[in-house]
């Protein structure tokens, strides 16, 4: 990817994470009140910081041309994934940051590697008190590699999670994520993207 494509992705992604802020700015207390007027305690509050770590595996899904819509296997088999992700609350229920997701899978005859960075943000959902639902959406650059090949491309990732708050610093759960790996090329009729759907057991940690 060139230099001023990826200049285009990084302003992309400062637009898409700009909008939370400007939705909910007026959403900055500890307390709101549900449908019938009771007061929900929220765990968090403006400026706090919360580090977070995922483990697990990430699957193909498939290959679609972004020139004329069809769609074709991606050649890679299940694969491993870790990510580490910093974020900051801006309201008790938003908050944005940056993740870092490595991960690698297998081919007929190489290994694969995908390092993505992404800027995201993230809208938490509190059903009950124990329970949190975050609902992601990241976008940023991948670093990908294979055999001697390396290259740059733009990156989507979509998703959601399941936690359960031990406490107010710690939270365990489950990250359900979709990728798209979008590669663009000289030639329009080589652009496409590539799909995959991870799945992690997932550790927050707030502070």
């Amino acid at each position: 990817m060139k230099p001023k494509k990826i200049i285009i992705c990084i302003t992309f992604v400062v637009f898409l994470l700009s909008l939370p802020i400007c939705l909910y700015s007026q959403e900055n207390d500890n307390k709101e009140k549900d449908s019938i007027g009771k007061q929900k305690y929220l765990y968090h509050s403006k400026g706090d910081m919360s580090f977070s770590i995922n483990l697990g595996v990430f699957f193909p899904l498939f290959m679609l041309d972004l020139s004329d819509g069809s769609t074709s296997a991606v050649n890679t088999k299940t694969g491993g994934h870790f990510s580490a992700g910093w974020d900051i609350y801006l309201t008790p229920r938003i908050r944005v940051g940056a993740q870092v997701s490595p991960c690698f899978a297998y081919t007929p005859n190489y290994v694969y590697y995908i390092v993505p960075v992404l800027a995201r943000g993230i809208y938490e959902i509190q059903p009950i008190k124990k329970i949190s639902i975050p609902l992601y959406f990241g976008a940023g650059i991948a670093f990908t590699s294979y055999q001697d090949f390396y290259k740059v491309d733009f990156m989507l990732k979509p998703g959601f999670g399941v936690y359960y708050n031990w406490d107010i610093q710690w939270s365990f759960g489950i990250d359900v994520n979709y990728w798209w790996l979008i590669e663009f090329d000289k030639d329009r009729s080589n652009n496409r993207a590539a799909s995959f759907l991870e799945v992690s057991a997932s550790v927050f940690y707030h502070f």
